[in-house]
């Protein structure tokens, strides 16, 4: 018979060779013997089964690529234990990981859901890769403990907790089945000091190709919630804050001022900076003078890209659809 604090570790991936192996060596190097890790390849076309193969996983081989939300459902329904914890594939656990996890349940009968979030440590010392990473950090610091999103990265939930995401897209899905999830009056808390490690090596284009996506999506979403009546009340929207919104928006007035009116263009540029003052300034602290200024400017050119998605993502929900 099972422990009912035993978990099924499961990790959704997707071409995933080059990271898989060390993430699935931590897992195994830190669960307890009535854990199982349970990996779900969503038709990968590489050599990610195989890898965690011989890494020892159980491997759930999806025959179409329908992304992580419908991966994790299907790990979900052949997951062994009471307690469900996903992994993604590019993620490291710490040694206490699943014993926090552990702890919170059981602490916590009430709790649908626990979520984690990026260490400040990252294996790459590029400026983009540790600039994501902070970012993610700080402004998950910044959030209540008990919280109405997931984070796909890490997050553990009771088994049949998870559901089917409103909305199909494959970004934001974790924030659209955390809103799900509490709508129907589940419980999920974040724990800070729930700390993972993050290996995704980002360059400039990557990044901010990344944040535009990432804001498209988001907005959709946003859109689709009536987030403003969040933001309204709570101060935020999932886990974004309406000052990260504000600054934003002041990027992109700036903007459009700049070609009739510099000294209202300058302006605008210099209070953009006001919302961000408290990340910025946590940089400084983190990394050091250099990497701090180096943040000063891309931070303006971040906003200019996440203000595109926003963008991108209100014109994708104000056109029609095709079967209109």
């Amino acid at each position: 018979m099972s422990d009912p604090m035993d978990i099924s570790i499961v990790v959704p991936t997707y071409n995933s060779g080059g990271c898989i192996g060390e993430c699935l060596q931590r897992l195994f190097e830190y669960k307890s013997a009535g854990d199982e890790v349970i990996v779900v390849d969503d038709a990968s076309l590489d050599d990610t089964s195989e890898i965690a193969k011989n890494a020892g996983a159980r491997i759930i081989a999806l025959k179409e690529n329908c992304g992580p939300a419908n991966a994790r459902l299907e790990g979900q329904e052949i997951a062994s234990h009471g307690i469900i914890a996903f992994i993604d594939s590019d993620v490291l656990i710490q040694e206490d990981t699943l014993e926090r996890i552990r702890a919170a349940f059981s602490a916590e009968q009430d709790i649908e859901a626990v979520v984690g979030l990026f260490s400040k440590e990252h294996p790459n010392p590029g400026f983009f890769s540790n600039y994501k990473n902070l970012y993610m950090n700080y402004i998950f610091n910044r959030c209540p403990e008990k919280i109405d999103f997931l984070f796909g990265s890490i997050f553990a939930i009771r088994k049949g907790c998870l559901k089917k995401p409103a909305h199909n897209d494959r970004f934001g899905e974790d924030s659209d089945t955390g809103l799900k999830l509490t709508d129907e009056g589940g419980i999920i808390r974040l724990d800070k000091g729930l700390l993972v490690v993050h290996m995704k090596d980002y360059g400039a284009r990557t990044l901010l190709l990344n944040d535009y996506t990432i804001s498209y999506h988001f907005t959709r979403l946003f859109l689709r919630r009536r987030g403003w009546a969040s933001m309204g009340k709570k101060g935020r929207f999932s886990h974004t804050q309406n000052s990260q919104l504000a600054g934003i928006g002041l990027t992109w007035l700036s903007l459009l001022f700049a070609p009739f009116y510099w000294p209202l263009s300058t302006a605008l540029i210099a209070c953009s900076y006001l919302p961000r003052l408290g990340f910025l300034a946590h940089l400084f602290r983190e990394r050091g003078l250099f990497f701090g200024m180096e943040s000063v400017v891309f931070a303006y050119i971040d906003d200019i890209a996440m203000g595109a998605g926003i963008i991108g993502g209100i014109a994708s929900e104000l056109m029609p659809s095709k079967g209109a």
